[in-house]
């Protein structure tokens, strides 16, 4: 590894801002200093997804460069999972990981994932704008203060 460069509050799946993700950037060592310790970036997307794999608490992507600067690895096709039947949120997500896990047993795809997390922290705000004013707060003054708060890193 040459450096890292790393982004709290950074979702690089979506490229949002989230309070619950994050991102680091890791250019490796150029490839003739790799290649005297066998040091491939499969190899160390392996060794390192491995390691990281035993984090229950996270959902952690490596993704090695493209070949191509500006032709990306990911992507191909997008699938979305409804619940048609009204059976609730955990069902969704269970099926969402059981036709990831047999998306990932096909020969022709590698590395399917989703987003999808029935268990990221959900927040309602309701927002009194009559008493924000009769307080003197403009409303767009709750909503910047909510953005930071929450919103962000």
């Amino acid at each position: 590894v040459e450096h890292a460069v790393g982004f709290a509050g950074f979702d690089a799946a979506t490229f949002t801002n989230a309070p619950n993700g994050g991102a680091i950037f890791v250019p490796m060592k150029p490839i003739a200093d790799r290649d005297k310790r066998g040091a491939t970036v499969n190899k160390v997307l392996g060794e390192l997804q491995a390691q990281l794999f035993q984090i229950e608490d996270a959902m952690i992507f490596l993704v090695a460069p493209p070949p191509v600067r500006g032709i990306g690895r990911g992507g191909g096709w997008k699938l979305y999972v409804q619940d048609r039947r009204g059976r609730g949120i955990e069902a969704l997500q269970a099926a969402a990981q059981s036709l990831v896990a047999a998306a990932n047993k096909e020969p022709g795809l590698t590395r399917v994932f989703s987003l999808f997390n029935s268990a990221t922290p959900k927040i309602y705000a309701d927002i009194d704008r009559v008493k924000a004013e009769i307080l003197d707060v403009p409303v767009e003054n709750v909503l910047e203060a909510l953005e930071v708060y929450i919103g962000s890193a």
